[in-house]
C-alpha cells in the first residue's frame, strides 16, 4: 500500500531521500544481536530523538527485532488512518492479550466493532456525572487517610487514589466489600507482568504470577456478574452494564468476557493515570510559579468539584496536557504491518512493528516552543500551540483514541486541586527521574513529598 506524504512534513530536511521501495535506514550504534535494547530499556525516548536528529521522520532501531519510528503530524495521521487497515493494532500489543485477553486495545478490528457498543454508554454524559462523585468522594477519603502531616511516596499514593476511583467508578460504592485485598494483589501480579521486551508465553515466575492473577480475578469478577445476574434490579455499574447490553446481533456477554472487559477497563486507566497524576505533582512542585499560579486557582472551589467547577480550573487543565506531553504514561503506539507499506520513501516489510513516538514528536520544535520546557502556558487559548491534533499522542487518536481521556482528565484534576487546595508540600526527593522495567510504562522513580495540612483552606461564601 503506497501513501504519499505531502512535502511540508515537520522538518523536511530532516527526511533523508532515497532510492524507492528501500528499507528505512537503521539507526547507527547498535550492539551484536540484540542491537539498541540496551539504550531502549534505560532511555528509549532519547533513543527515539536520538533517531529522530540524525535520520529524519522515518527510521529503524532494533531491539532486537526492527521497530520503525516515525515522526511528525502527517505520520500521525497515516498511523492512526491505517490502524484496522494494513496497520494491525491488536499484533501491536498481543502481549497485553495474555493478560487481559482479547479486549478493547488488543482486540482485532472485527471484536473491536463488537464491543465497542458499550463505550459510548460507559463514558456517557450520564455516567460521567456519576464518575465525578465517585472521584470526589475517594479522594476525600484519601486526603482524610493522610491526616495533618507527614511523608509519601507521590507514585505509591496515586497508585491507590487512582484504584479507588476506578474500583467505585466502575463497580459501585460497595467495591471495597465486593472486590477485597484479593483482586488487587492478583491486579498487581499482572500488571507487573507485561513487557515489550520477554516473550509473554516464557515459562517465567512472572508469568506464572500473571497466570495465576488472572485466574483469582476471573473467579472474582465471576461471582459478581452471577450477584448481578441474580438480582439485576439491585445493581447499577458497569459490570451490570455490560451484562444487559445487547450487542449488535442481539446476543449478550457471558461472564467471562464481561469479566475481561471490565478488566481491560481497569487496567487501561489505573496505572497509566496513577504515573500521570503523580508527575503532574511533581512537575508542578518543580516550579514554584505554576504551583503559586494554581494554588491560586483552586482555593475558591467548592468542596464538590463538578462540571461547573471545570471552568474556572483552566491552568489546572493546561498542567495536565503539558504533563501528558513531557511526562505521558503511553509514550510509545504499536502497530504491525499487515502487509508491504510504503511511508514516504521507504518500505516497510509485511510483519514489522511500526511505532510514534512522544521522545521524538513531542520535542518537535516546528510545534513547540522550548520543547524541553515545562510551560502550561503554552495551552492557553491565546497561544494554544496544540491546535493541530495530531502533534499530542498521549491518548493516541483515530478510531482507535483512548476513550476515556476526559475520564483521565478529569481524575487527575480533581486530584490535583484537592490536594494543593488542602495541604502544602514539599518535594523531599531532588531531580526524580524517569524509570522503567524492561522497557515498559515510565514512571517517576521514588519520589518523597511532605504535606502539611493549611488551617483554613478558602470556602466560597
Amino acid at each position: 500500500m503506497k501513501h504519499n506524504l505531502s512535502d511540508s512534513l515537520e522538518n523536511p530536511s530532516s527526511l533523508k531521500s532515497g532510492d524507492p521501495m528501500q528499507l528505512p535506514p537503521v539507526l547507527k550504534g547498535g550492539w551484536p544481536i540484540i542491537g539498541h535494547l540496551p539504550e531502549f530499556m534505560q532511555d528509549k525516548g532519547a533513543l527515539f530523538y536520538k533517531g529522530y536528529q540524525e535520520l529524519g521522520s522515518v527510521f529503524t532501531v532494533k531491539i532486537p527485532q526492527p521497530i520503525v519510528v516515525v515522526t511528525g503530524s502527517e505520520y500521525h495521521q497515516w498511523f492512526y488512518n491505517e490502524t484496522d487497515k494494513s496497520l494491525n493494532i491488536a499484533k501491536g500489543y498481543e502481549i497485553l492479550k495474555y493478560a487481559i485477553g482479547e479486549i478493547f486495545l488488543t482486540a482485532s478490528k472485527e471484536q473491536y466493532k463488537k464491543h465497542r457498543i458499550f463505550l459510548p454508554i460507559i463514558f456517557g454524559r450520564e455516567r460521567s456525572l456519576g464518575y465525578l462523585n465517585a472521584m470526589n468522594y475517594e479522594v476525600d477519603v484519601w486526603l482524610d487517610r493522610l491526616g495533618e502531616s507527614g511523608e509519601m511516596d507521590i507514585m505509591e499514593e496515586m497508585r491507590l487514589v487512582t484504584r479507588s476511583i476506578a474500583g467505585h467508578a466502575f463497580a459501585g460504592a460497595n467495591f471495597r466489600d465486593e472486590l477485597g485485598s484479593e483482586f488487587w494483589e492478583a491486579y498487581s501480579d499482572i500488571a507487573k507482568s507485561v513487557s515489550i521486551i520477554l516473550p509473554p508465553n516464557w515459562p517465567l515466575p512472572r508469568y506464572k504470577r500473571r497466570d495465576r492473577g488472572r485466574a483469582k480475578i476471573r473467579s472474582i469478577l465471576g461471582r459478581l456478574c452471577q450477584q448481578r445476574r441474580q438480582a439485576p434490579d439491585a445493581y447499577d455499574d458497569v459490570i451490570s452494564l455490560l451484562l444487559n447490553t445487547p450487542l449488535d446481533d442481539g446476543t449478550y456477554l457471558d461472564d467471562q468476557k464481561a469479566a475481561d472487559l471490565w478488566l481491560g477497563l481497569i487496567f487501561a486507566g489505573n496505572d497509566t493515570t496513577a504515573r500521570q497524576a503523580a508527575w503532574c505533582v511533581l512537575l508542578t512542585l518543580q516550579h514554584p510559579n505554576i504551583l503559586a499560579r494554581l494554588q491560586t486557582e483552586v482555593e475558591v472551589l467548592n468542596d464538590n468539584i463538578d462540571a461547573m467547577s471545570f471552568r474556572s480550573l483552566p491552568l489546572t487543565f493546561q498542567v495536565i496536557d503539558e504533563t501528558v506531553r513531557l511526562k505521558p504514561s503511553a509514550d510509545m503506539l504499536l502497530r504491525v504491518t499487515e502487509q508491504d507499506v510504503e511511508v514516504g520513501d521507504y518500505q516497510i516489510p509485511a510483519g514489522w512493528r511500526v511505532v510514534i513516538a512522544a521522545g521524538s514528536s513531542h520535542y518537535l520544535e516546528s510545534k513547540f516552543s522550548n520543547p524541553p520546557l515545562f510551560d502550561p502556558d503554552r495551552f492557553s487559548k491565546e497561544r494554544s500551540e496544540a491546535k493541530d491534533q495530531y502533534a499530542i499522542m498521549g491518548f493516541g487518536g483515530g478510531g482507535r483514541k483512548c476513550p476515556g481521556m476526559n475520564f483521565a482528565k478529569n481524575e487527575m484534576a480533581i486530584i490535583l486541586a484537592k490536594l494543593l487546595r488542602n495541604y502544602d508540600l514539599t518535594l523531599l526527593t531532588p531531580n526524580p527521574k524517569t524509570i522503567s522495567v524492561l522497557g515498559g510504562a515510565p514512571r517517576p522513580s521514588p519520589t518523597r513529598i511532605s504535606y502539611q495540612r493549611k488551617r483554613s483552606p478558602v470556602h466560597p461564601m
